[in-house]
């Protein structure tokens, strides 16, 4: 059931990711013909300077899209069709987060390609030193790595538990407003702000920083497990709260 979900959702997503996709690809080519033809043209600079704006957002689209489903889907006019669905929350839940981190992936990729197209005019001493740039990083890390096995897998899973945080707090943002009947936009909204521009920073500056701070005193194992145990029991609160929230207190908006 997630997968049919799941084809459904990225399809609705593809729409948005598509054209902007095409349109950030359309920029980098007509910036990087416009360059070589004239370097320090006006308008030459002008397109590139669009097109590296247009790339930044490419990863970004994507994730907006997905929240923006999640309202949409569950607590509109929409939701009497989605929860006429034979499916459970936690299946609807689970089919939204993969499909947003793949659609999230393809603006990242899209993204790239569009500043490799950018890139692809720069001299050859330029990219003789970004490459020589890259396997020094890339020989740091693999020397890390082969004289600390384990830690692979502790950043692999630390990759893997970080990448829904971010979603799955904001979907837990758009359920906590969606309990009041007027104003509910700007209530949301005011959540949201609250949420990064105050609590999370508190957070972060008063219990994230000085616990990590004495982890990494005591072993980088451990300042690593800290963060993986923080995520994966974050991310699954907030699916438990999701979850709560779309079986117990939807409150629909026609």
């Amino acid at each position: 059931m997630v997968g049919k979900l799941m084809k459904h959702e990225i399809r609705a997503l593809m729409r948005t990711i598509f054209y902007f996709s095409v349109i950030s690809l359309a920029l980098a080519v007509i910036a990087r013909i416009l360059i070589a033809a004239d370097p320090k043209g006006f308008l030459g600079i002008f397109f590139v300077m669009v097109a590296i704006w247009c790339l930044s957002l490419c990863a970004f689209v994507a994730w907006i899209a997905s929240i923006q489903r999640f309202s949409s889907s569950f607590f509109s006019g929409e939701g009497y069709l989605t929860f006429s669905i034979p499916a459970t929350p936690m299946q609807l839940l689970w089919a939204k987060i993969l499909s947003a981190l793949i659609a999230s992936f393809i603006g990242v990729l899209t993204a790239a390609v569009s500043g490799l197209i950018l890139m692809s005019g720069l001299p050859h001493a330029a990219w003789e030193e970004i490459f020589h740039i890259l396997y020094q990083l890339w020989s740091a890390v693999e020397a890390l790595f082969l004289s600390d096995p384990l830690m692979i897998v502790e950043v692999v899973l630390l990759f893997f538990v970080t990448l829904p945080a971010s979603i799955l707090l904001f979907y837990c943002i758009i359920c906590i407003g969606q309990l009041f009947t007027s104003h509910r936009k700007g209530i949301t909204f005011g959540i949201a702000v609250g949420v990064i521009v105050v609590v999370l920073p508190i957070l972060q500056q008063y219990l994230a920083v000085p616990v990590l701070d004495m982890a990494l005193q005591v072993s980088y194992h451990l300042y690593l497990w800290i963060q993986i145990l923080f995520y994966l029991a974050a991310n699954v609160g907030m699916m438990l709260f999701i979850r709560y929230i779309l079986r117990n207190k939807v409150n629909l908006l026609a």
